[in-house]
Formats: structure tokens, sequence, C-alpha cells
């Protein structure tokens, strides 16, 4: 305001017999916009006066209102102070001012805000356009016969379909250290042909049920299957962790090329090799701890050195397996069977390790997605936007998830309890008075 507006004001106060109001002020606009109280600088914290907040519905939440603002302030006016510093040097003692009245000062400030702000949406608009509203996924097979289906935001999809007969199928798919993978599972699996092949023909039951990948604890709490059989040859499996692991569960290996294969649970190897727990509500999802590629099989017997001798020098374990001969090869390549009961150690690296997998009947159909903690960043495409979106999108599409819902009601509570104090806070001041 110049000083002939100022005169035109006076008069028109004047002339209009209204009362005007001029206010001079060379206080920073910024803070202007924040308090129309100008505060001391020095007064950053609050002063919390029970009767100031007394009138007042939501006593709680307008001092917090107030004291974010302090705060808000106390940034700005250590903003100034930072630029006043950096000043100094090129103008000199001399030239030192507040530079929170500078009116330049505060219109570059002001200038730049906005542009950034301007930028920050055109960014965001561009983001989205095309990284999520015209992306392409351009799908194709990989070298293992996964199908790929990449998705927007560092996501990408495989289908794979694995035969219960192959110990650790290669899926092809490659992880990181801090990928996300979140697996469903279709398809049955049975672990014995030849028990199927005779209750076919004998018109009886097999001694198991066949499994539904992703639903057998609920199958054998069903069919009633004993359980110290089980616990008898849990020991046995590839995976035996505690009470969890179970016959014909979905086993999950992450290894490199250059690694050998696991076919027994070291808790040294926990963060490679793992049981696929499912649940009917949600999909498991696996946080990567090591890189390397995928490999999958169904929890069965796998014939190592430590199985063969467990299964030699025990007759509950021959009984409850129904076995007595194990296949084996000759020097002549010629395959051969041999009694368990009198199966020398010798014979232990001829052994067919993988024969009790081989009999295997049923495949597996697995939905892989892949969340990628590394993503390639361009002019449009930063990781940060893209795992925001991925943030968002979880809490507001993902129906397991409540984090809005528990929001609105913390809210709502917090809201009933401020009032609550309001109305005792006017109470104890009107009986003081």
């Amino acid at each position: 305001m110049n000083i002939k507006s100022i005169i035109d004001n006076i008069k028109y106060s004047i002339a209009s017999d209204n009362n005007g109001k001029i206010v001079l002020t060379e206080s920073s606009f910024l803070l202007d916009l924040l308090n129309d109280n100008k505060t001391s600088k020095k007064e950053f914290w609050p002063r919390f006066d029970w009767r100031d907040f007394s009138g007042h519905p939501f006593p709680v939440t307008r001092y917090l209102l107030r004291l974010i603002l302090y705060i808000v302030e106390v940034l700005i006016w250590l903003g100034y102070w930072a630029l006043r510093l950096l000043c100094l040097p090129i103008v000199g003692k001399k030239g030192d001012k507040d530079l929170s009245t500078s009116p330049r000062v505060n219109f570059v400030i002001f200038v730049s805000v906005v542009v950034c702000y301007i930028m920050m949406i055109i960014t965001i608009l561009i983001f989205f356009v095309k990284s999520v509203l015209l992306f392409t996924p351009n799908g194709g097979i990989n070298n293992q016969g996964a199908i790929v289906i990449p998705q927007d935001c560092g996501k990408e999809h495989y289908i794979y379909l694995f035969n219960s007969a192959t110990c650790w199928a290669n899926t092809g798919i490659k992880v990181l250290e801090g990928d996300e993978i979140v697996i469903s599972a279709s398809g049955s699996f049975f672990g014995k042909i030849s028990l199927m092949d005779s209750c076919a023909v004998n018109n009886s039951k097999p001694q198991y049920p066949r499994t539904i990948i992703s639903y057998y604890k609920r199958n054998i709490e069903r069919d009633g299957e004993d359980k110290a059989k089980i616990d008898s040859t849990r020991q046995l499996l590839m995976y035996n962790n505690n009470d969890d692991a179970y016959f014909g569960s979905l086993l999950m290996l992450i290894k490199e090329d250059e690694e050998d294969f696991l076919y027994e649970y070291r808790a040294d190897a926990a963060e490679q090799f793992m049981q696929v727990n499912f649940k009917d509500d949600d999909p498991p999802h696996i946080s990567v701890k090591k890189s390397g590629v995928l490999y999958f099989a169904v929890n069965d017997i796998y014939l190592s050195d430590s199985v063969l001798s467990k299964i030699k020098g025990s007759d509950s374990l021959r009984e409850e397996l129904l076995v007595e001969y194990i296949r084996y090869s000759d020097s002549n390549g010629d395959q051969k069977m041999a009694l368990t009961d009198t199966l020398d150690e010798k014979l232990f690296p001829l052994v067919d390790r993988f024969m009790w997998f081989e009999d295997n009947v049923g495949e597996i159909l697995l939905n892989i997605t892949i969340e990628r903690d590394i993503l390639p960043a361009s002019s449009f495409e930063s990781p940060s936007l893209a795992k925001t979106y991925r943030w968002l999108e979880k809490k507001y599409v993902s129906k397991s998830s409540h984090f809005f819902t528990y929001l609105l009601l913390g809210i709502i509570v917090w809201l009933i309890l401020d009032r609550l104090i309001g109305i005792l806070l006017r109470k104890h001041i009107t009986n003081q008075k």
C-alpha cells in the first residue's frame, strides 16, 4: 500500500462517515498467513492456560493445532535465520538485517514455493497417466515356462505350473533382497501313484486323502488322520521344522545358480528355505532376505543318507511308510532293489534319491506377484512415487486392510473425549468463579 492509497482510504472514511482502519506492519507475509497476531520470535512454545481454551468445544484439539502453528512458525524463522547467515558474508555486517521483513526475499520465497508446488502436481499427474492409466502390460514367457505379466509401479505377476513329482522345480523368477512376494496356489497332490492304482482296482479308500495344496490342514481335521503317524514321519520330510511342518505342503527355496540345493531344513538357511503357509482370508506375503531364483516343491521325503539311516534303524517307520525295498543302480547301471533291513551304507550313494518324489501325482498352479524394492528412475517416474502409489493402493484396495477404518474410529473417539474434557473445564472454571 502506497501513500496515495492511504490518503484515499482516509478521504473515503470521512466522506462516508464510516470508521476506517489502516494497519501498517513490516511483519513477514508468510508469518501473517499463519497467525494474524504477531508473536515474539523468542516465544516458540505456547503457554497452556485452561481459561484460554475453556470456551472452545474441543480444547485439547485447539491446543494441538495452535502448537502445530507455533512449530511451523519456528521452522520458518529458522529458514530466515539460515538465509541470513548465508547472506552475511556477501552483504557484510553493516548490511545485515532481518530478512523476514524484506518484500523481495518474501516474494522470491513465495514464487519458489508456488513453482515447486505446480511442478510437483504436474509430475504426479504425468506419473499417474503414464505409469498407471496408460501402462502397457507386455506379457511373455521366461526360459522356464513361467508366464510373465508386468504390472504398474514395479510389480510383476507370474503364472507357473509345476509337477509335484519334480523336486525343486525351477521357475526362472529372479528375486532381490528387499522384494516382497505374494503367493497363491491351486492344485492337488497325492504322494503314491501305486496306492492310487491299487485302491482304484480294489475299490477301496486310500490310506490318506488327496491333498488340495492350500487347504491341507483342514483336510486332515476333516478326515481325522492319526496325529501320531504324522509326528512319526515328520522327521523324514525335507521341511520338518517344529509342528507346523506337514506332508504335501508347498516349499519354496531361494538360491543362486552356483549354490547347492537344500534337501533338509537347516536353521541357518531359514531365510532361503521355507514352507509357504496359506490362510483363507489373505495370501502369504514373504519379504525376501536373500537374492536368488525361486524354486518350488511339495514337502515329501528325499532319500538322503540321514533319512535312509533312520528308516533302516526303525521298524515303526518302515511299517508306517509301507516300505521294504529301496531302488538303486549297480556298477553296470542296472536298476536293483535292496531290503531296508539289510541296506549297506556303501549302497547309499547309489540309491535313487528322488524315488519317492517320482511317484507323486498332481500339478500345482502358482500365481506369484513380486513387488520390487529397487525400481528404475526416469524423469517422471521416481521410485518414491511408485512406492507411495503402491502403499495407497494397498490401503484403499486391499480387503484385509482396515487402516482407514481404525483411523476414523480413533478420530471419533478422540473428539468425544475432547468434548467431555471441554465440558468438565467449563464446569470447573464456573465453580471457581
